[in-house]
């Protein structure tokens, strides 16, 4: 089984096709205080027994929180402001046609490392861009 996007089910969010709605399989009370569910038409699931964050959290927030910033930024939905200072690096020793290489692939799959007589000669690597 897979989620899948079905126009007209499950208000356009991802479901299982296998499993019937929501509304038609039925909960009887009394339902687990902790289980996610839809206060409202259109609201996103949440645990009803949290209390509202926003009146708790201040001034810095950690960097690697997820974040709604409104419809504007990623649709909407939860995204971490830190990936946006992440960039990809690449190491080479390797070279060909007297140029360096600057991509290995293999059977499809993109390689992140390689060695050579136990030596590093290839690696993809992530850094933290400062925003200055």
């Amino acid at each position: 089984m897979s989620f899948e996007i079905i126009e007209g089910r499950n208000g356009g969010y991802p479901c299982i096709p296998q499993l019937s709605e929501r509304s038609s399989t039925g909960l009887t009370p009394p339902c687990c205080q902790y289980m996610m569910q839809v206060s409202m038409e259109g609201e996103y699931p949440a645990v009803q027994d949290v209390p509202e964050i926003t009146s708790i959290m201040t001034n810095p927030f950690p960097e690697n929180m997820m974040s709604c910033y409104g419809p504007e930024v990623n649709s909407g939905y939860p995204w971490l402001a830190l990936l946006e200072t992440i960039v990809q690096a690449k190491f080479s020793r390797l070279r060909t046609n007297g140029r360096t290489a600057s991509a290995l692939w293999y059977n499809g799959q993109e390689i992140k490392k390689a060695y050579s007589k136990e030596q590093k000669v290839y690696e993809i690597y992530y850094l933290k861009r400062r925003i200055v």
